[in-house]
């Protein structure tokens, strides 16, 4: 139903063999490609978007793809028929994605514990505004400064985050990346994650 498959014993949705098979084939194409068309690249990343009610997590693992899809469509004026070279990079992500492909077992649990809290927010390029149990905001555009200055309140917030659980400081690890277009939060968030993967105790329940 609707391209899943639906367990209703196992409460689990699933992606069927066939489309799991030609999902793999077209990744593993194009991660052994060190460029193709800005068009080509987007249609990928729209039939992994397809399959994400099936897969846990998998919204962060495309976030990359749709960072390096914006730099190349901003550098070529919107143009979808030129050419983009794929980073290396970007092989963690697609090597998670052909291990999910591949692997015939897996699901996705449908969840049916109450929410504790839910945030509702929406943004374009004039507005951005949020909602949450009765209270709402909201904010008008900004300039390049404040969101910078933003962003490092966010990065500031992860950083306080990871030191109260017993984690390295990442400070100085994190200023080698705002000068970089290629990457975005959740790849500084996850180059830090894997290097200090030893470092964290065996019991740790948060990553």
């Amino acid at each position: 139903y609707l391209g899943f498959i639906f367990d209703s014993k196992q409460q689990s949705v699933s992606i069927p063999p066939n489309r799991r098979r030609s999902l793999f084939s077209l990744i593993k194409k194009l991660s052994r490609k060190s460029h193709c068309s800005i068009g080509d690249f987007a249609s990928r990343i729209g039939f992994l978007v397809s399959v994400f009610p099936a897969l846990q997590y998998s919204s962060l693992y495309t976030k990359s793809f749709e960072r390096k899809k914006f730099l190349a469509l901003n550098s070529s004026s919107g143009d979808y028929s030129r050419q983009m070279v794929i980073p290396s990079h970007l092989q963690d992500d697609f090597d998670w994605w052909l291990k999910i492909f591949s692997d015939t077992n897996q699901f996705n649990p449908i969840c049916s514990e109450p929410f504790v809290c839910e945030i509702y927010s929406d943004a374009s390029l004039t507005d951005w505004g949020a909602a949450c149990d009765g209270q709402r905001t909201h904010g008008w555009p900004f300039d390049v400064d404040l969101f910078a200055s933003l962003i490092n309140a966010k990065v500031g917030t992860y950083v306080s985050w990871f030191s109260q659980l017993g984690f390295l400081d990442p400070n100085s690890s994190f200023l080698a990346f705002f000068d970089r277009p290629d990457l975005c939060i959740i790849n500084i968030l996850d180059h830090y994650l894997q290097r200090t993967r030893d470092l964290r105790p065996l019991d740790c329940k948060f990553l």
